[in-house]
This record gives C-alpha cells, sequence and structure tokens, in this order.
C-alpha cells in the first residue's frame, strides 16, 4: 500500500542528524572544489592549477569502466530492470564513477516520470546520511536541491528513511535558502519545478533503500569514521605543492626571457622626455633601460641560464609521492613517456598495484549496482510497471587492460586437457554462467566422446550471438558476478484500489 498526504500544506521541519562531522563536511566540499579547478591555495602569484585531480580520477575511471557490461536474465521483470540499467545507468556511470572518486561516493536515485523509470545520480556534496547499518552501509539519507525562483533562492530537501513499523516513507520539504542551508519553510506548490511532488510517501513492503550509494574503499583519514574518501584524501598537501611548484616552473621560462640593457641616449625620446621602449613598438626582447654613463657600449646582453632539470626533478618528486598517496604504480603519472615496447606480461607485472586499486573500486561499483537494480525493483513493484518475477543482474567489468589474456587462455585450456570440467573454461572466456556454458558445450559435442576439439592457443569456435575478443578480460576484476537474485513479491497497490496517479521524482 502506498499512502499520499496533502500536496499543499509544508511539513514541519523534520529533525535529522547528519552523519558527517564537520571535519568530513569540511574535506567534501574541499576536495569537490579541488576537483572543480578551484582549489583553496590558489592565489595571485599562483592563479593557476595542473588540476592533476580530474587528470588522475579520469585516468582510473577509464581503466576501471571501459569493458563495463550488465546483463538481467530471468523473466520480464529482468528484462524491466535491465532496459532501465541500459537506458539510465550505463550511459552515466564513467562520470559518476570519476565524481566518486573526487568526493568519496555519489548516489544513485531512481524516480518514476511519465510511467518510466528514471535514475539520477548526486554528488557527495548534495546528500548527507542519516541512518547507517554496523558495517557502514546508507540506510536513510536526505537529498538535496538548490533552485532560484524568482527573486530568491530555494533549497528542497527529500528524506528517505525505514519506518518503525517495517514501511519505507519519503518526506519532501521546502524552505527559503540561507546561505546553503533551510531557512523559512514554503509550500513546494509555490515553487512550480516542486508543484507535482508529493509532501509525503509512505509505503508498506519495501525492504531496501530507494536509492544505492557508490563508495569509494580507502580507509577514511579524516576523521576514522566508516564515512568513504576521495581518491586524494591523502594527497591534497601533495596536490597544493606541485601546484605552487609548477607555477613556479612556468615563471621560470617567462622571467629569463632575454634582456637587452641600453644606456637612455641610445632610446628615442617622446615629447616629455620620456623614453620609447623598442618592445613598445613590436620588439619580442625585454629592454631595460639604465643610466650607467656615457662610457663602454650603449647596450649589453642579459640571458639568464633556467634551471629547468633542477624544477622537473622537483616536480617528478612529488609526482611519485602523489602515486603513492593514490594507490597506482610508479611512473604513471610520471611527465617522461617511455618508446620501450613490453609484452603484455610485463605490462601486468608494471600496473599491478594499480590493478588492485581498480579492483577494489570495480568490486564496490558490482554492489552499488546490485543494491540500484533491488531499488528500480521496488519501484516497478510500487508502481505496477511490470510484472513480479524473479531476476538475476550479472556485472562484468572486464580487465584486458592488464591481464595478459592468452597467455591465461592456454593454462586453462591445459587444465581441461587434465582433467578440469571444459564449462568452466568456457565461462570464464564468454564471461557467462556454468548453465550457458554447458549449454554451449552441448551444441558442440562431438559424436564420439563429447570434448572440444582445440588447438593451443586458439578460442573455442561457437556462436553465441557476437564473436567474444579474445582478449576481453581474464580473471580478477573481469569475473562475471551473479547478482542480487531476487523474487519481486507482490506489487504495492495505493490506498484505495490502483496505482499512482501522478508521479515525481521525490515520490513512491
Amino acid at each position: 500500500m502506498v499512502q499520499f498526504w496533502n500536496k499543499k500544506k509544508p511539513l514541519p521541519p523534520a529533525e535529522h542528524e547528519d552523519l558527517r562531522s564537520s571535519e568530513m563536511q569540511e574535506a567534501i566540499a574541499q576536495w569537490e572544489d579541488i576537483f572543480s579547478g578551484r582549489p583553496d591555495w590558489a592565489t595571485p602569484k599562483h592563479p593557476d592549477t595542473l588540476n592533476l585531480a580530474s587528470a588522475a580520477t579520469r585516468y582510473l575511471t577509464r581503466l576501471t569502466c571501459a569493458e563495463l557490461s550488465v546483463q538481467c536474465r530471468g523473466s520480464a521483470r529482468a528484462a524491466r530492470i535491465g532496459e532501465v540499467m541500459e537506458r539510465q545507468v550505463l550511459p552515466q556511470f564513467s562520470a559518476a564513477m570519476q565524481q566518486a572518486m573526487a568526493g568519496g561516493c555519489v548516489v544513485w536515485k531512481p524516480y518514476v516520470a511519465d510511467g518510466n523509470i528514471s535514475v539520477e545520480w548526486l554528488r557527495a556534496d548534495e546528500f548527507y546520511p542519516i541512518e547507517q547499518s554496523p558495517d557502514g552501509r546508507v540506510t536513510a539519507a536526505v537529498f538535496l536541491e538548490h533552485r532560484r525562483f524568482g527573486e530568491r533562492d530555494y533549497l528542497r530537501l527529500e528524506t528517505h528513511r525505514p519506518t518503525k513499523d517495517g514501511g519505507y516513507e519519503i518526506l519532501q520539504q521546502a524552505f527559503e535558502d540561507e546561505n546553503g542551508a533551510p531557512g523559512k519553510p514554503v509550500s513546494l506548490y509555490d515553487i512550480p519545478a516542486w508543484r507535482e511532488l508529493v509532501p509525503h510517501v509512505k509505503a508498506e513492503h519495501v525492504e531496501a533503500p530507494l536509492f544505492a550509494v557508490l563508495r569509494m574503499p580507502f580507509a577514511n583519514t579524516v576523521d576514522g569514521s566508516a564515512q568513504p574518501v576521495s581518491l586524494y584524501a591523502s594527497a591534497v598537501s601533495t596536490l597544493r605543492d606541485l601546484d605552487r611548484l609548477y607555477g613556479d616552473y612556468r615563471f621560470e621560462f617567462s622571467s629569463a626571457r632575454r634582456k637587452l640593457i641600453l644606456r637612455e641616449d641610445a632610446l628615442r625620446l617622446r615629447a616629455d622626455g620620456s623614453a620609447i621602449l623598442p618592445q613598445e613598438e613590436g620588439a619580442a626582447d625585454v629592454y631595460l633601460p639604465l643610466d650607467f654613463g656615457t662610457e663602454g657600449a650603449p647596450f649589453g646582453d642579459y640571458t639568464p641560464a633556467i634551471r629547468e632539470a633542477q624544477y622537473r626533478e622537483g616536480i617528478h618528486e612529488l609526482l611519485r609521492l602523489y602515486e603513492l598517496q593514490t594507490g597506482v604504480s610508479p611512473g604513471t603519472f610520471s611527465l617522461d613517456e617511455g618508446g620501450k615496447a613490453i609484452t603484455a606480461t610485463e605490462v601486468l607485472s608494471k600496473d599491478r598495484k594499480t590493478y588492485y586499486t581498480v579492483h577494489e573500486m570495480q568490486q564496490q561499483g558490482k554492489e552499488a549496482l546490485k543494491d540500484l537494480a533491488a531499488a528500480i525493483d521496488a519501484m516497478l513493484s510500487l508502481y505496477r510497471l511490470a510484472p513480479s518475477g524473479k531476476w538475476e543482474l550479472c556485472v562484468e567489468f572486464g580487465d584486458s587492460v592488464f591481464e595478459d589474456t592468452a597467455t591465461e587462455f592456454e593454462r586453462r585450456r591445459q587444465l581441461v586437457e587434465l582433467g578440469m570440467r571444459p564449462e568452466l573454461l568456457l565461462a570464464w572466456y564468454f564471461k557467462t554462467t556454468e548453465e550457458d556454458a554447458a549449454a554451449m558445450l552441448h551444441q558442440t559435442k562431438g559424436e564420439d566422446n563429447g570434448s572440444i576439439d582445440m588447438d593451443a592457443g586458439t578460442a573455442p569456435r561457437m556462436d553465441r550471438g557476437a564473436a567474444a575478443d579474445p582478449h576481453a578480460g581474464a580473471g580478477g576484476a573481469g569475473h562475471s558476478e551473479s547478482a542480487a537474485r531476487r523474487d519481486a513479491g507482490g506489487e504495492a497497490q495505493k490506498s484505495g484500489g490502483g496505482s499512482p496517479e501522478r508521479s515525481d521524482r521525490g515520490g513512491i
């Protein structure tokens, strides 16, 4: 059952306690500013930034998400969940992953619009947790939206939380925005963009939050809590030093321009007696007029030496420290690109540290997608948008960037020759379940012994709808995960029968 309350009467202010400490709130704001290219250490002397935070998160996002695929199987309900994932989640996933690396987490929130499920994601500074389980999973949260209407700014708070009787409720509240904090309560109906939202919705039989948090796996070095932290939480001072040193490095070149020192009597004069410098007439060099008497040459050359090597070595030292602090392999952010060709096995060995960091983030991505699928499943039941049915979410990230797939395939092929079940090889190679692999094997059985005929190093030949890439992910982070098997049971109905008449972003 879903219950709705009066739309035009504002709710009294709800009392919420942000589980994040003031230190965490300040740290999140700083991480977001750094990511956006607005660090708090920018000064008139050092106004620019390398924005290495953005570059590093973009690089790791590419490694993490380059081969992401999501499939949902099992029923018509599964097909609908898969369609929402394909249409609403996957196109945004890389951007959300990069933002999660920057701020420590993002939250995915499904909502109903025009009879379909849509999904939005919010940054770490656009929501705050108010309840969490002992393992740190957020079970209740408040989502923020700022909007300007007329001459005033307004703030909307959308609260998701379980109720004491085992239900689930969503509260919608609007306030005048007082420097980012809630001020005087106002009616949602008075703000055109929020007019269709329902202030209070309560539902039964909702077992999981109607949102999913994608969080980073790194230990909290800010306040020691269970709250997730940024990829570069431990590297803020290093990013500051890099920006300042790089600013000095650039200034070294601009200040070392060739200079000619002239006697004043070597310059043309204006009517008021002031000297006309050659660079004012388009000359490239810098000229400095000095009064050093009438003896000696009328000009002299001054070209200071550029301390490039010293600055580059200093930048390299800071980059190596940044690599250590962000968990990537040495040389990842080096200014020098080596041109020596290396084998896939050498890449795997060289980038092992980066691989482990990427693998941890992929595992967090799988958990977030599983939770999001459960939230979408609940929304489909509450709005009666798909028939009930079992579903299974399969998430595959792939890791061919790191793994020597050809060598791994040969190793597993030899294990098959020694007696390992061949469907295990097929399941790994085609990134599918053992059941599907067994069916594929059944189609290729010979009349004599039912074995697969494979030459050494050659992939099995079979049609599975699309040709598989022999280098597309092997082991580690690339193993397929079957997640979230569940039966979407009884569909909730609006009080009085039927489904809810109005869809909105904030209500169930």
